[in-house]
């Protein structure tokens, strides 16, 4: 589904392109360029690890409890030694990845930056971060003095 989504957005970006050929600006580059870019960032979205874990690691999906108000999807799984790890990811990487309980998923070290990739069957579900380096990102409320 996403590369489908991906080829149709760059044939069409391609096609405006090229039938303006006559006025091909910096405008339409950075449109294209900036679809592209838009399109490849889309495909990993950001969840949040609640346990301290120790990366690489294999998981056994224990639960996934869904809540669909707030579009957040709560994953419990237990690492080889039997210990709990809890995620909580967007909605749609759970559903889009078919995360049920006896799943077998890993989180593996990002190789650029901070975090983690959520993987099931070597497919990246979501990019994950520990709590503490979410930050302000987590969309949670941010307390009133």
């Amino acid at each position: 589904m996403r590369k489908t989504l991906l080829i149709a957005m760059m044939a069409t970006c391609t096609f405006s392109v090229s039938s303006h050929a006559g006025n091909t600006s910096t405008t339409s580059v950075y449109a294209l360029s900036s679809a592209i870019a838009s399109a490849g960032s889309s495909v990993l979205v950001s969840g949040i690890i609640l346990s301290p874990v120790l990366l690489p690691v294999s998981l056994v999906v224990h639960s996934v409890e869904k809540n669909k108000d707030q579009k957040m999807a709560l994953i419990t799984a237990k690492n080889p030694q039997n210990k709990e790890v809890t995620m909580k990811l967007p909605l749609n990487a759970a559903e889009e990845g078919h995360l049920k309980a006896g799943d077998k998923i890993t989180l593996e070290k990002a190789p650029e930056g901070t975090g983690a990739y959520l993987k099931k069957d070597g497919k990246a579900l979501a990019h994950m971060m520990n709590q503490e380096e979410s930050g302000l990102s987590t969309s949670q409320p941010v307390p009133t003095k």
